[in-house]
């Protein structure tokens, strides 16, 4: 793994997260290494995401299937629901701290948008920014041409994001 990005590989990423041909297989690992050992900065930037999307959506899933049968041992203490919730929060609370607050802000300020981004071929209307007439996913405008146009890369990097 190098701290540069991939020769050729724009940046940002043009697309969400990097091929599986772009993976180390299993089997050729050796002790120490990853199957990401291979990858660029932007493919391990938008795995990262990916991963920690996956994670918030899977938390939150788990949560209310908890709150339905709270009483099953699966959710006791020592039960795997409740540890891989423990774990769950654990890693949230490295990047989201214990702030729901904290959570509601990354949430809108890049996952809204990412998610789409992220998994296209999951739809999920409830992390649409919004959708024009022609049903493409797209991002508020609210400059001078106020609507919606397509969401970018770009619209979740910190320098040239939306316009606010």
């Amino acid at each position: 793994m190098t701290d540069q990005q991939t020769p050729g590989a724009p940046w940002p990423p043009a697309s969400g997260l990097p091929s599986r041909d772009r993976m180390k297989p299993a089997e050729s690992l050796r002790w120490g290494e990853t199957p990401f050992d291979d990858l660029g900065r932007a493919e391990l930037l938008r795995l990262v995401q990916a991963y920690h999307l996956a994670l918030a959506s899977a938390d939150s899933a788990l949560r209310q299937v908890c709150l339905q049968d709270p009483a099953n041992p699966f959710w006791e203490a020592d039960g795997q629901g409740r540890r891989a919730m423990a774990r769950a929060d654990t890693l949230k609370t490295l990047v989201d701290g214990d702030s729901a607050e904290a959570r509601m802000h990354i949430d809108r300020q890049f996952y809204r948008a990412a998610a789409g981004l992220l998994f296209p071929s999951l739809a999920d209307p409830f992390h649409d920014w919004g959708v024009n007439d022609k049903g493409e996913w797209c991002a508020p405008n609210p400059g001078p041409d106020w609507g919606y146009r397509p969401v970018e890369w770009q619209d979740l990097l910190p320098e040239s994001g939306a316009p606010k």
